[in-house]
C-alpha cells in the first residue's frame, strides 16, 4: 500500500506531539559553550597551520593552551596575555604532537616494509621469538629510563 505525502503527515500528527519541540542539537555538548569571538587573522591562521600539521583541530589547540594558562595564574585574560600565553604554550604543544605523529609514521613504514620482505622471501620469524626480542628490549630500556 502506497501513501501519499499528505495521508503520511496526517498520521505522523495523530502520532507524534511536537508541540513542546525545541530547536537545536538532540544532545548539546556538556561543559562546552558555542561562542562568537573575534581573533586577529595572524593568530588564527597560526593556530589553523600548527593544527593542520600537527594533526589536530585548532580550536582544541587554543582551549587546551588558554586552559593550561588558567591553571597556572589568576590573573585576568588580556587580549595581550591571551597572545603571549598562545606565543609560549603552541610551539611546545606543536612540536610533541608532530614528533609523535612521524614516530607512528616510521613505526608503521617499517612494519610495512617488513611486511613486504616477508611476502617476497617467504621467510617469517616465529612470534614467540618476536616477542621474546621485544620482551628483552623493554626491560633495557626501563633500565636506561631508572
Amino acid at each position: 500500500m502506497r501513501f501519499t505525502g499528505q495521508r503520511h503527515r496526517k498520521s505522523t500528527r495523530a502520532e507524534y506531539d511536537l508541540s513542546k519541540g525545541k530547536r537545536g542539537a538532540v544532545t548539546p555538548q556538556k561543559g562546552k559553550t558555542r561562542i562568537s569571538i573575534f581573533i586577529d587573522n595572524s593568530v588564527l591562521d597560526e593556530f589553523r597551520a600548527r593544527a593542520e600539521k600537527a594533526g589536530a583541530g585548532y580550536q582544541t589547540m587554543m582551549n587546551e593552551a588558554l586552559r593550561s594558562y588558567l591553571s597556572e595564574t589568576d590573573q585576568l585574560v588580556t587580549e595581550k596575555v591571551l597572545r603571549q600565553v598562545l606565543r609560549q604554550e603552541m610551539p611546545e604543544y606543536v612540536n610533541r604532537n608532530v614528533q609523535y605523529r612521524k614516530a607512528r609514521q616510521e613505526f608503521t613504514a617499517r612494519g610495512l616494509a617488513s611486511a613486504a620482505r616477508t611476502r617476497k622471501t617467504g621467510k617469517y620469524v616465529p612470534a614467540d621469538k618476536v616477542i621474546g626480542k621485544l620482551a628483552r628490549k623493554l626491560v633495557k630500556a626501563k633500565e636506561r629510563a631508572a
